[in-house]
C-alpha cells in the first residue's frame, strides 16, 4: 500500500509540473516562451532515453494552449508536427500515447491550418487504433476526432469507411475505448451525415442496446456518450419522408432519463432533443407533452443550490476555471434545459406557440434563482428569451402580445449588458442582434431605439462594467474587448 501511495504521489508531482509549464506558456508572451520550449523539445525528441522522448511530447501538450496560435500563425507547423509524427512511430508505447495526446491538443488549438496535414497524420493514427494497449487506442481516437473536426464533408469522405470498421471494433472493447469510438462516430455523423447513411441502422441498433443496458453508475459515462451520438445520428436522418422507426429513439431516451435519474444523463438527453429538433422537427414536436415538464423541472430545480450551499460556495463554483466545481452537474443540466427551450421555439415554429408563455416565464424564473450567478445560465436564458420572441413574431402572434414579450426580453438584455463578464455581455449582444433581426417591430416601442443607441455608444466608448474592470475577465473564454 505504501508503494502504491508513493506511485500516486510521483504521478501527482509530474502532473503539477505539466500544469506549471502550461501556465507559463499562457502567461509568458509566446514569442519569448516558445523558443525556450522548442529548444528543449527538439533536444529531447532525439534522445536515446525513453523518458526524455516521452517528456518532449508532454511539453508539446502542455504548451499547446498558450503557444499553439503563435506556432500556427508565426512559426509554422512543420517543425512541431515532425516531432509528433515521429512520436507516433516510436517503439515505446508511452511515447506513442503522449504523442497522440499532444496531437489532440494541437488539433484543438491550431485550426484550420493543422487540418491540411491530415494525409500525413491520420493514417498513422489509424494504425494505432489496432494497438493492444487500450490507453493508446483511446488517445489515438481522441486525436483522430480532433483532427477530423477541421475537415469538411468531402475531405472526410475517404476516411469514413476505414474509420467505421475500426470504430465498430472498438465498440466491442471495454468502456473507455468504446466511449471514444462513439464520440468519433457522433462527430462524423454531424460533419458528414450523407456518408454515414449506410451505417445508420446498425449504429442505431447498437446505440439503443448500449442505452438500455447501461443501468449502473459505472456505465453512466458510456450511456451519456451513446445518447449524444444517437442525437447526432438521428439528427442526420433529416430530409424527405420521416422514417417511422426514428420515433422509437426519443422514447428510449426518455426512459433512460426516468430510470437513471442522473444529472449528466439528463443534460445529454436534452442535447439529444436539441439535435432531434434541428434535424427531425416533426418527431421532436410529438415529444413536447412528455419532454417539457421535465425541462421545466430542470430549470426550476434547487438541486445543488439548497440551503447547504452558501453564497460563497456558489461564487467559487461559478468562478472555477475548469467548469467542474461541486454541483456543476446540476448547473449543466439547467443550462441544457434553458438552451433547449430556445431551440424548440426556433425549430418547431407554430407547434411551439402554445408553450411560449409558460416557457418564457420559466426562463425568467430561472434568471431570478440562485443559479443565475453562473455565466452559462445567464447566457442560455438570454439567448432563449430572444429565440422565443423571434418565434412568436415569425408565426404572427397578436401584435400586442409580441410587443409585451419584446419589452420583457429587451429589459433582460439591458440588465445583462451590466454584467462584469465579457462573455455574458457578448452573448447578450449576439442574441439582441438576433432579436432585432427576427422581430424588427420591436423598434416601434417608444424610446427603445434611443436606449439601444445609448447602450451601443457606451460599449464603443468602453464604459461598460466588463470593460472597466480588467480583473474580472473571462480567461477561459474567447472574449475580445472590441
Amino acid at each position: 500500500d505504501d508503494d502504491d501511495d508513493d506511485d500516486d504521489e510521483m504521478m501527482s508531482v509530474a502532473y503539477w509540473a505539466e500544469c506549471v509549464i502550461s501556465t507559463l506558456a499562457m502567461e509568458v508572451p509566446p514569442e519569448f516562451m516558445w523558443p525556450i520550449l522548442d529548444t528543449f523539445i527538439q533536444r529531447s525528441v532525439g534522445s536515446q532515453e525513453v523518458a526524455q522522448r516521452r517528456v518532449a511530447h508532454v511539453v508539446v501538450r502542455a504548451a499547446a494552449e498558450g503557444c499553439g496560435e503563435h506556432v500556427r500563425a508565426t512559426v509554422g507547423l512543420d517543425g512541431i508536427l515532425t516531432v509528433t509524427v515521429a512520436g507516433l512511430q516510436d517503439a515505446d508505447n508511452k511515447v506513442k500515447r503522449n504523442s497522440c495526446l499532444a496531437l489532440a491538443r494541437l488539433a484543438e488549438e491550431c485550426q484550420p491550418d493543422i487540418s491540411m496535414y491530415h494525409g500525413d497524420v491520420l493514417p498513422l493514427l489509424f494504425e494505432l487504433l489496432g494497438n493492444p494497449s487500450e490507453d493508446i487506442v483511446c488517445a489515438a481516437g481522441v486525436a483522430i476526432e480532433n483532427f477530423l473536426e477541421g475537415l469538411d464533408g468531402e475531405e472526410l469522405q475517404p476516411y469514413v469507411e476505414p474509420l467505421m470498421g475500426r470504430f465498430m471494433t472498438m465498440t466491442r472493447m471495454p468502456q473507455d475505448p468504446h466511449r471514444v469510438a462513439l464520440s468519433c462516430i457522433g462527430m462524423i455523423s454531424k460533419a458528414s451525415p450523407q456518408h454515414m447513411q449506410p451505417y445508420a441502422q446498425d449504429l442505431l441498433r447498437h446505440l439503443s442496446s448500449v442505452i438500455q443496458t447501461s443501468v449502473t453508475a459505472e456505465t453512466i459515462p458510456l450511456a451519456c456518450q451513446a445518447i449524444d451520438t444517437l442525437g447526432c445520428v438521428v439528427g442526420g436522418c433529416s430530409g424527405g419522408q420521416v422514417d417511422e422507426r426514428l420515433r422509437l429513439y426519443p422514447r428510449l431516451v426518455l426512459e433512460a432519463m426516468a430510470q437513471l435519474e442522473d444529472a449528466d444523463i439528463t443534460t445529454t438527453s436534452y442535447c439529444f432533443f436539441k439535435s432531434l429538433a434541428e434535424g427531425v422537427p416533426q418527431i421532436a414536436a410529438d415529444c413536447l407533452d412528455l419532454l417539457l415538464p421535465l425541462v421545466y423541472g430542470s430549470c426550476l430545480s434547487s438541486a445543488g443550490l439548497g440551503a447547504d450551499v452558501n453564497e460563497e460556495a456558489l461564487l467559487l463554483a461559478a468562478q472555477d476555471p475548469d467548469g467542474r466545481a461541486p454541483h456543476t452537474a446540476y448547473i449543466d443540466e439547467k443550462e441544457a434545459a434553458c438552451t433547449l427551450l430556445g431551440v424548440l421555439a426556433n425549430e418547431l415554429g407554430a407547434v411551439f406557440i402554445p408553450h411560449i408563455s409558460r416557457s418564457f416565464d420559466i426562463l425568467l424564473q430561472t434568471r431570478q434563482s440562485p443559479a443565475n450567478i453562473y455565466k452559462s445560465i445567464k447566457k442560455a436564458t438570454t439567448a432563449s428569451l430572444a429565440a422565443i420572441v423571434v418565434a412568436l413574431n415569425t408565426h404572427r402572434g397578436p401584435v400586442a402580445e409580441v410587443m409585451e414579450y419584446v419589452a420583457r426580453s429587451t429589459e433582460v438584455h439591458f440588465e445583462s449588458l451590466q454584467d462584469h463578464s465579457a462573455g455574458v455581455v457578448i452573448s447578450c449582444l449576439q442574441s439582441l442582434q438576433w432579436q432585432i433581426k427576427g422581430a424588427s417591430s420591436m423598434l416601434q416601442i417608444e424610446g427603445l431605439m434611443a436606449r439601444l443607441m445609448t447602450a451601443m455608444l457606451t460599449i464603443l466608448q468602453c464604459r461598460l462594467p466588463c470593460q472597466l474592470d480588467p480583473d474580472i475577465y473571462d480567461d477561459d473564454e474567447e472574449d475580445e474587448d472590441d
